[in-house]
């Protein structure tokens, strides 16, 4: 007894229409440019309205690696009838009485079947292919419906719809189509194939504490406030900026400073230039929860910070402010005197400092609005796993990982592309 399961690739599809004397059906998501050329050997051959070929025309089908649209162009070029099958994901072949029904290739995730050993497709009975092509080929179902031996068995095939591929390709969508794929083309599927080896292994990570270093923001001193004078009492703070905040301020962010640096401690290796940093995607679980903590952490901060902020800024404007008044009375700035009709008071002055300086001064809640912890992870690439030095490094960084299966799976994978292009 014969196998009914069987491998299927490109190469075996084609070579089967090639030996076809009077019927074709072909059904699948895409069409690889071998097979579409043996459809083209074969229209040219046997009556073209015996010859079935239905497709999903869809940008999505070629990114996968389902077809070619080259392939698909050589057949529309070629004047073979195309049908338009949205979303078809399964596959049939049909040549002459042999038939089989098989699990395409998405060639973006992995090899098509070279041997027997990795089977994709199940030979039909003739029962099996006589149902199927009735419903897949108009032609078909009319010669059915000739030779039918009784009146009932013609009334039943007339009554069988045509279930797949009922809609032709339309030019303008196939011209929409290779457009689309001028435009962004397909990524190489045998590149993409050898990072998938490692994407269950490792991400990079960059991560960065934004706005939280308030510490060490100033205050700009205008110049025609400057030029009034200095103080030995607040010379270190006074420059042509001003410190923000004391030195001792209570608005400190030490302690989130320290979760983030304890987190980049235990979650992530730095693999140097140019990678930078990495985490493994087992532990990424417990990644997200200790950045959920950091980010949990920010945010009570933000609102213990809310009053004491203001309060704090509050207080560095009123030194400042304090200080200039005696300079801003005895050599009173013309942009000043020019907006005052009686005697400059203490207030004006204290009131046209503020304003002044005030334009120079953070928002309390723009300062607080500022922080956060930002985290982007990438996913390795190629280019990085051709670089010699970057298995070193990871070795390296993660003494205690068994590294030879995946690289031995990354080459393997490229041994196989290159068997198979040839």
């Amino acid at each position: 007894m014969s196998n009914i399961f069987t491998a299927l690739n490109s190469a075996r599809i084609a070579s089967h229409i090639q030996s076809a004397n009077h019927r074709v059906c072909y059904i699948a998501p895409g069409v690889q440019c071998v097979v579409a050329a043996a459809l083209v050997d074969a229209a040219q051959r046997i009556d073209r309205e015996k010859i079935t070929v239905s497709i999903d025309l869809d940008e999505r089908v070629m990114r996968m690696g389902y077809g070619d649209i080259d392939g698909v162009s050589k057949l529309h070029e070629a004047g073979v009838y195309l049908h338009d099958s949205p979303g078809l994901r399964t596959a049939v072949l049909i040549v002459d009485a042999t038939g089989y029904i098989f699990t395409p290739t998405a060639e973006y995730l992995e090899v098509e079947p070279q041997s027997e050993e990795t089977p994709n497709a199940i030979q039909m009975s003739p029962e099996q292919i006589h149902q199927v092509i009735i419903r897949l080929s108009p032609k078909e179902k009319e010669e059915a419906i000739e030779k039918a031996p009784t009146e009932e068995v013609r009334q039943e095939l007339r009554n069988t719809p045509v279930e797949v591929g009922v809609q032709a390709v339309s030019e303008s969508k196939l011209k929409e189509v290779k457009q689309r794929l001028i435009e962004a083309p397909p990524v190489k599927f045998d590149v993409v194939r050898r990072v998938h080896v490692f994407e269950p292994y490792i991400q990079y990570i960059d991560c960065h504490l934004k706005g939280c270093h308030i510490s060490q923001r100033r205050i700009r001193i205008p110049k025609h406030i400057m030029e009034l004078g200095k103080d030995e009492d607040i010379a270190h703070r006074l420059h042509t900026t001003f410190d923000l905040l004391e030195k001792r301020s209570k608005a400190s962010t030490e302690q989130i400073k320290a979760m983030v640096k304890n987190f980049l401690d235990d979650f992530t290796k730095s693999l140097g230039e140019p990678w930078k940093r990495v985490i493994l995607r087992a532990r990424r679980p417990q990644v997200d929860a200790a950045i959920a903590d950091i980010q949990s952490a920010i945010e009570d901060y933000q609102e213990e910070l809310k009053e004491k902020l203001k309060v704090e800024i509050a207080r560095s404007m009123k030194k400042v402010v304090s200080y200039y008044i005696p300079l801003v009375k005895a050599n009173p700035p013309a942009r000043l005197v020019n907006q005052i009709s009686g005697k400059l008071t203490n207030d004006i002055c204290r009131k046209w400092l503020s304003n002044e300086l005030a334009r120079e001064t953070p928002d309390a809640q723009g300062l607080i609005d500022q922080m956060k912890f930002d985290v982007q992870f990438r996913d390795v690439t190629y280019e990085t796993l051709k670089e010699p030095a970057f298995e070193e490094a990871l070795r390296q960084a993660y003494e205690y990982v068994d590294w030879d299966k995946p690289f031995n799976e990354f080459m393997a994978a490229g041994e196989k592309d290159d068997q198979h292009d040839t």
